[in-house]
């Protein structure tokens, strides 16, 4: 029996890397909120997973609402001139808006039961997340939204 002579590992090639045909495209979020902070920790918290635009006014996001189309909104409640509540409203009642049927998360410090008591039409998010935003229900609730719309 002959025996294979050994080449050493320096000498070897490495396997061609074959494509990821199977990745996903980068999910792309809206993050609205007038407090530069808050955006700044809520793109830590992300941390590269998506791809994210942020906004600091209404008149800001509706700049990137009528050119760019999200898979995901996050928007602060109380922005400065107009307030992430008539934003959302605006974009919901637009049907031409690329974002019209585009999940919208609220953010407030402010508690849900007191936002609802003075905004009958809160009722526009699909969900509330009270600030300071937790790592893990963050996370949590841009996959319930977020990954189905890959299955679509």
């Amino acid at each position: 029996m002959q025996m294979e002579t050994l080449r050493p590992i320096t000498a070897m090639k490495p396997a061609p890397q074959k494509a990821n045909t199977c990745a996903w495209p980068r999910s792309k979020i809206l993050v609205v909120d007038d407090d530069f902070a808050s955006l700044m920790i809520i793109k830590r918290m992300l941390n590269g997973s998506y791809e994210i635009k942020t906004a600091g006014t209404g008149h800001d996001a509706t700049k990137l609402l009528t050119t760019e189309r999200f898979n995901l909104i996050l928007m602060d409640i109380y922005l400065p001139g107009k307030s992430g509540i008539e934003l959302t409203c605006e974009i919901r009642a637009d049907k031409n808006n690329l974002n019209t049927n585009t999940p919208v998360l609220a953010m407030s410090a402010t508690y849900k039961e007191s936002i609802e008591k003075l905004c009958p039409q809160y009722g526009v998010f699909e969900e509330y997340l009270l600030k300071p935003i937790d790592d893990g229900i963050l996370h949590a609730k841009i996959a319930q939204y977020v990954l189905p719309a890959h299955f679509e």
